[in-house]
């Protein structure tokens, strides 16, 4: 956008506009290397666990589509918690930022 004056009924300045902040082109924006994450289609399942005393809760990613079994969890959970005991497990939305234990395919 070019500098604007806009005059008054008897042809004197009333008022300019002064482009100060004009956007760059795209010419000038390169990006070196573009790299997309792969998606992936699962559930992430929240997860109670007793183990040695103490109750833990944990979010796990099971890749499959359908919502795992107790005993396909609780084979999971005893892979970070040996001899763990599944207290309670419900399918859960993404929390970003919120850490996340990725299951290996069954």
């Amino acid at each position: 956008m070019a500098n604007v004056t806009i005059e008054d009924a008897k042809g004197n300045p009333f008022l300019e506009v002064i482009d100060v902040i004009t956007p760059p082109s795209l010419k000038d924006l390169r990006v070196s290397e573009s790299v997309r994450i792969p998606s992936q289609q699962g559930n992430i399942v929240a997860v109670t666990a007793t183990w040695r005393g103490k109750h833990y809760g944990i979010k796990m990613f099971f890749p499959q589509s359908k919502k795992p079994s107790r005993t396909e969890v609780q084979s999971q959970v005893e892979k970070v918690y040996p001899g763990a005991k599944l207290s309670y497990f419900q399918i859960s939305d993404y929390e970003p930022g919120q850490p996340l234990l990725q299951t290996g395919g069954q």
